[in-house]
């Protein structure tokens, strides 16, 4: 009697555990899934083994490619040669000096013969604070390149190339404002140009102070329906401005798989749309 008493509280405690949790994932107010820490995602995508391969599509329609190649950089590697520390096994980083993020692609530009090319480099200390970032956009025959580093508390500035080169550097201080640095170089007039007004608009409003605060992340795990088949994943989830949203979908080795982005911009991985593709035939 007393087995059967045991055996059906097990059974109950079972069962409720297993509600609870379909309800918090599967509610309205649960959908993206059960809440978690953000900085195990971002462990996650810092360290992740391979490269993220993403399309562009904007409103469904591909207007571009972009990969993003995560790197975790050992203390030996920055070391000189009488300093490095002995190899550890293969794949293995025993010290991390530095996380390095780079990101490159293309964009279609309305209005323009050729792509817009991108590239930039990000460098994150092994507390997670940033160091230093760079982007580049190349669009023939324009040059523009943004720099900054936390050290010197400074951004630079870098626009067309050889003779025609100019550059301007700025404190931190002097940035208190960003939104009339941005206007005075027409880059949010030349983001609403590629068709991200939303975003153009937010750069516009944003101060020192706000960017300074960084962005608020919240993570989530939770499910992703890819054709026939569900899988774990992990959400990220922030405000950029106003009522603009960034959301991310990541597979739990780090991949990044979604990306949406404000003005029905949506980053999608190329595996996910094989198969959908797929699932569609």
């Amino acid at each position: 009697m007393a087995q059967r008493a045991v055996i059906a509280s097990i059974t109950a405690f079972w069962i409720l555990m297993n509600a609870l949790l379909w309800r918090s994932e599967m509610s309205p107010a649960g959908r993206l899934g059960a809440p978690m820490a953000p900085e195990r995602v971002w462990d996650r995508i810092l360290t992740a083994p391979d490269e993220s391969p993403l399309v562009i599509l904007r409103k469904g329609e591909k207007i571009g490619y972009c990969r993003i190649l995560p790197n975790v950089v050992s203390a030996s590697t920055n070391a000189s040669a009488a300093d490095a520390e002995a190899p550890g096994p293969e794949g293995r980083v025993e010290k991390v000096a530095a996380y390095w993020i780079d990101i490159d692609g293309n964009l279609r530009v309305p209005g323009a013969r050729a792509r817009l090319r991108f590239y930039s480099h990000f460098e994150i200390a092994p507390d997670k604070q940033w160091r230093q970032f760079m982007v580049q956009l190349r669009l023939p025959p324009n040059v523009w390149e943004l720099r900054a580093e936390a050290a010197a508390q400074r951004v630079w500035l870098e626009y067309g190339a050889g003779r025609d080169r100019w550059e301007q550097s700025w404190s931190f201080e002097e940035l208190r404002d960003p939104s009339k640095l941005l206007s005075s170089f027409g880059l949010p007039v030349f983001i609403a140009s590629l068709g991200l007004g939303g975003v153009a608009e937010g750069l516009q409003k944003q101060s020192f102070e706000r960017l300074a605060a960084g962005v608020k992340w919240e993570a989530f795990e939770g499910w992703l329906n890819l054709g026939s088949t569900r899988t774990r994943v992990y959400r990220l989830r922030a405000r950029l401005f106003a009522d603009r949203e960034i959301r991310i979908a990541v597979s739990r080795a780090g991949e990044i798989l979604i990306v949406e982005l404000p003005d029905g911009v949506r980053l999608v991985s190329e595996a996910l749309l094989g198969l959908a593709r797929a699932h569609h035939d």
